[in-house]
């Protein structure tokens, strides 16, 4: 039980830092294209470099300060969580940078004043701090602390069970799932990018006819965020395919996660069947209580897995 929550706290510190990432995105293009409308939930430090330099400096001056404390901390960031699937001391550099960024922001309203509206930031940031900090210390104790259950040899696909018994693991092979089209990280980056784009013209446009009514054009603005992270959640398995490994256990068909090398705990798929197949991807449904079944995306991004699936 232990170990399944600090997976979890792991797998939600790096959901939160994937969330500041979109809006620290989101908020330094609105303060470049002089929107005036920013979200919570994302970091400081790069939104008051864009009002420093657009406010003090210009020309090329300008453009040196938006790429060095706004660009740069956001790169730092999206590394930070692209490597810390496969190494906890990137989701701890994280921790770190965001302290930073606490530190920074903690200097501006001391130098220039506290407001009231600054109240839900720093409430933000807390909630965030807390985030990172409880993945970092589930990190390192899932590195430290823990017996892999099961031992993995890419080379030979074999894995080990707990009583020494061999079985076949099936992995994530990411050529595999870009021949199925299982592999949606393009499908990802496009729609982020197309994301910013329509949030921008949707915003100039609507700015002049909600000019007096400012909840309705946030009300308007957060529901295309919302539907926006409603189809991120239902494409989450094609995402999240890399972190799970499948195999056949005592006749049953077993996964569990794979997160910074270690292997999480053992999920028995009780009477697991193949209710459909997609080009992309395997509609199944397992049995998780007595009277209910639940349903399963399986991506076609484990060569070969067919062999234990059930139809």
């Amino acid at each position: 039980m232990e170990k399944t929550n600090l997976l979890n706290s792991y797998k939600g510190a790096r959901s939160t830092l994937l969330a500041i990432i979109i809006f620290s995105v989101v908020n330094c293009f609105m303060l470049l294209m002089d929107l005036g409308y920013t979200f919570l939930y994302s970091t400081i430090t790069p939104q008051l470099a864009i009002i420093f330099a657009k406010e003090v400096f210009s020309g090329f001056t300008s453009v040196i300060i938006i790429v060095m404390f706004a660009i740069v901390p956001i790169v730092l960031y999206l590394i930070s969580y692209l490597l810390s699937n496969k190494e906890w001391k990137w989701m701890l550099v994280s921790t770190i940078l965001f302290g930073v960024d606490i530190l920074v922001f903690a200097i501006f309203f001391l130098t220039y004043g506290f407001e009231s509206n600054i109240i839900l930031d720093i409430i933000f940031e807390a909630v965030i701090m807390f985030s990172l900090v409880s993945g970092t210390i589930a990190g390192k104790k899932l590195n430290n602390d823990f017996e892999e259950e099961i031992t993995f040899n890419p080379a030979t696909e074999i894995g080990e069970d707990a009583e020494g018994g061999k079985i076949k693991v099936y992995s994530y092979d990411k050529q595999y799932a870009k021949k199925n089209k299982a592999n949606k990280t393009a499908l990802l980056v496009l729609s982020f990018v197309g994301l910013m784009v329509l949030m921008v013209i949707v915003i100039v446009l609507l700015i002049p006819i909600f000019k007096d009514n400012v909840l309705l054009l946030l009300a308007v603005v957060y529901g295309l965020l919302i539907a926006y992270i409603v189809w991120i959640l239902k494409l989450s398995p094609f995402f999240n395919a890399k972190n799970y490994q499948y195999f056949l256990k005592d006749g049953a068909i077993c996964r569990n996660t794979v997160i910074n090398k270690i292997n999480g705990p053992i999920e028995i798929l009780t009477d697991l069947k193949v209710e459909s197949t997609k080009e992309d991807s395997y509609i199944c449904s397992f049995q998780r209580s007595e009277n209910k079944r639940k349903k399963l995306i399986i991506p076609k991004s484990y060569p070969e897995i067919e062999d234990i699936l059930k139809y």
